[in-house]
This record gives structure tokens, sequence and C-alpha cells, in this order.
């Protein structure tokens, strides 16, 4: 079996750049948790199980792409920085960022996922979030009278 860190950088952020979502899921265990600093508007801070993991990558995976460096191992914790993009991230005024993550890998599937961002991006994430609940869905549309 794999170590963390080479579980980390051969499987799963090589599915991740590769928009496998499938392999994303697979990399991760049924009962794994992510956790978010600052969740990513419509996501709770906590995503627990296969079902709200892959719901999260599937909005994430889209123009997804990660320059990760600098790995660390200890034990089974893998912590790293990279440098992403995806089209969600751009959604909320995000190009790029500058980003940490550590993820915990036991029997070769990540247990815990633990993402975090720079100061300014939790800002952007933060200021999205409070819009979008604000902001209340639109339920349908109503026909006005022309005024002629």
């Amino acid at each position: 079996m794999q170590n963390p860190s080479s579980f980390i950088q051969t499987e799963f952020v090589p599915a991740m750049n590769n928009h496998d979502l499938e392999k994303v899921v697979q990399c991760f265990d049924p009962k794994a948790t992510i956790t978010f600093q600052v969740a990513p508007p419509g996501f709770p801070s906590t995503l627990q199980g296969t079902e709200q993991i892959r719901g999260f990558f599937e909005r994430m995976i889209d123009g997804f792409h990660a320059e990760p460096k600098d790995f660390q191992a200890t034990g089974d914790q893998v912590h790293w920085t990279a440098r992403i993009t995806s089209n969600m991230l751009k959604q909320f005024a995000v190009d790029a960022a500058e980003s940490e993550a550590t993820a915990t890998v036991k029997n070769g599937k990540i247990v815990s996922f633990i993402p975090t961002f720079p100061p300014d991006i939790v800002a952007k994430l933060q200021a999205a979030s409070l819009s979008a609940r604000q902001t209340t869905p639109q339920t349908g549309t109503t026909a006005r009278p022309s005024s002629r």
C-alpha cells in the first residue's frame, strides 16, 4: 500500500487535475469528512460521507487545476500547499488561490481533508456566502400588464 504522501501526489491530485470525478470520490473513505475554515456558498462547514463529498467536487472540479508543492508527511497526515484555479472559485471573484491542505489517509483512503485559504480569499468566500444567504431564490415570474 502507498504511503499517504505518495497517495495524495499520485492518486488524488492527478484525479482532480484530470477532472475525474469518480476517481476523486474513490480516493475518499465512505465516512470521510471535509472541513472548511469558511464553507463555499451553498455548503455546510463540514461535509461527511460520499454523497456530500461528491456534491462538492461536482461543483469544484470544473476547470480545476492545482500546482501542489511542499508535501510534508507525519504518520497518516499529509500537508501541502498549492496554487489552485477552478470555475467555482471564479464565480466568487477568485481567479487563483494559494491554498494549503491537510489530509489524513488511512488504508489507502482519505478519511479527513481540510483545505485552507489565505485571509483575502476567505473574505471573498465570506462575502459570497453572506450575499447568497441574503438573496432569496426566485420562484417564478409574474406577468405585468403592459402600460400602453
